[in-house]
């Protein structure tokens, strides 16, 4: 029996040539969509209603996916500017999912009051 992580693991990158708007908001089928014009990204579909943009890299020989924002709400070329600023991002050294992290930690410290 496949449990549902296991299952997520067997899921396809799948090719698309027409990577637009109507298509992409038009997917039902689970899987990942490869955008041909942006190396790395990819639309993370779970069900009809629940899409997701994903950036695949690998850092320090490990693969990892950051997540960038629902779709339809983060349109096609917002998804693929934050790909390329991330991807510019991990050239220079900076590592976006502690970059986030430190964000978040920094953000709650100064809600803090007593």
């Amino acid at each position: 029996m496949i449990e549902n992580n296991q299952y997520d693991a067997l899921l396809l990158d799948l090719y698309m040539p027409n990577f637009d708007f109507q298509t992409l908001k038009n997917l039902c089928k689970r899987g990942r969509y490869t955008d041909p014009k942006q190396i790395g990204l990819h639309l993370w579909v779970k069900s009809e209603d629940k899409k997701y943009w994903i950036l695949r890299n690998a850092t320090n020989g490990k693969q990892r996916d950051i997540s960038l924002g629902s779709f339809p709400l983060m349109t096609i070329s917002d998804a693929r500017e934050k790909a390329q600023k991330i991807k510019r991002d991990i050239v220079n050294g900076i590592d976006p999912i502690l970059q986030r992290k430190l964000k978040r930690t920094n953000s709650l410290k100064k809600d803090i009051t007593f």
